[in-house]
């Protein structure tokens, strides 16, 4: 990808596309680098009302139900995006 100095935005939306683009195996990694920049490449159809967080996966519920059910509170995958991280206000 050509870097153009010249074009701050630019320059920015490229590196931010190129670190999304490196973490392919780490999608905790991505999901920081789209919270943090918002510069990641995105499709124009998806429109999500409002997503805060990662759901734990289901295999959590499965696996390690006692803790999961700690941490959720039962809540579903739908409900676990809509929560707050402690830092939000």
């Amino acid at each position: 990808m050509a870097y153009n100095g010249a074009n701050d935005a630019d320059a920015l939306r490229k590196i931010a596309t190129q670190a999304w683009l490196a973490t392919l195996f780490q999608p905790w990694e991505a999901w920081a680098i789209v919270r943090r920049t918002g510069l990641t490449p995105k499709d124009p159809n998806y429109a999500p009302s409002v997503v805060n967080k990662l759901p734990y996966p289901d295999d959590e519920n499965i696996n390690n139900h006692e803790n999961w059910q700690a941490a959720t509170n039962g809540a579903s995958p739908g409900q676990q995006v809509l929560q707050k991280i402690y830092w939000m206000p």
